[in-house]
C-alpha cells in the first residue's frame, strides 16, 4: 500500500508505504542525498523498502527544499515537518508513534542525525497541529555521512582551508572566504551543537 502526501511545503513532499502486517507499525523516514543541492525521495533502494516492508516497518522518504531555493536550517525544518506530519497522522496510516526511525546517506544522513541530535522542536502552543507534535527519533541510521557541517571544524580537523561548494551554497555564503564572517557564525555554532561530534 503506497501513498503520496501533500501536506507540507516541499517537492511533492512525500511518500508513504504501509508494512505489509496488520496493526500499528514502527516507521522509518529516508532523507536522500546529494549536498543539499540535488537529489529527490525516489532514490530510495526498492530493495530495502521492500525488506522493511515484509518486516513489519512502514517507511516515508521525504523531500525537502534544495539549497537553489533556501538556506540552512530549512532543509532540517523540512526534514522535521514530514515527522511531525506523520507523527500527527500516526493512526489514520496505522503507525507507532512513538517508534520512529530516520535513515539517509550523505545530506540525508545529516537531516537525519540533525533530528536525532537536535533538542526536540515540538511547539506545544502552536496554532499549527503538525508543528505540536515532536522530532524526537527512536533510532538513526546514517551512513556516507559527515561529523560536521561546520567548514571551521572541517578546515581544523583535515588541515586544509579548503570549503565544499555545497557548504558555500548551504549556508548562504557567497564565496570560501565568508567563512571567516563572523554573520554566519552562528549558523555554524548552532549545527555544531546538533552534530555527532
Amino acid at each position: 500500500d503506497h501513498r503520496d502526501l501533500h501536506s507540507f511545503p516541499t517537492r511533492r513532499s512525500s511518500d508513504l508505504w504501509l508494512a505489509k502486517t496488520p496493526g500499528h507499525h514502527p516507521l522509518v523516514i529516508y532523507y536522500h542525498g546529494g549536498g543539499f543541492r540535488a537529489g529527490d525521495k525516489r532514490t530510495i533502494n526498492v530493495e530495502l523498502l521492500d525488506k522493511l516492508r515484509q518486516s513489519g516497518i512502514s517507511v516515508a522518504a521525504a523531500n525537502y527544499r534544495l539549497t537553489n531555493v533556501a538556506t540552512y536550517p530549512v532543509q532540517m525544518l523540512d526534514g522535521a515537518r514530514a515527522l511531525q506530519f506523520l507523527r500527527l497522522h500516526a493512526k489514520r496510516y496505522h503507525l507507532d508513534a512513538k517508534r520512529v526511525g530516520a535513515f539517509g546517506g550523505s545530506a540525508g544522513s545529516g537531516i537525519s542525525q540533525w533530528l536525532a541530535y537536535h533538542d526536540d522542536l515540538a511547539d506545544k502552543k502552536n496554532s499549527d497541529p503538525v508543528l505540536r507534535q515532536s522530532t524526537r527519533l527512536s533510532a538513526v541510521a546514517p551512513f556516507n555521512a559527515q561529523s560536521s557541517y561546520d567548514p571551521r571544524f572541517i578546515g581544523k580537523l583535515m588541515n586544509s582551508d579548503q570549503i565544499h561548494p555545497a557548504l558555500i551554497t548551504f549556508f548562504g555564503m557567497s564565496s570560501p572566504a565568508d567563512v571567516t564572517n563572523p554573520k554566519f557564525f552562528p549558523l555554524f555554532e548552532e549545527i555544531g551543537r546538533a552534530s555527532c561530534r
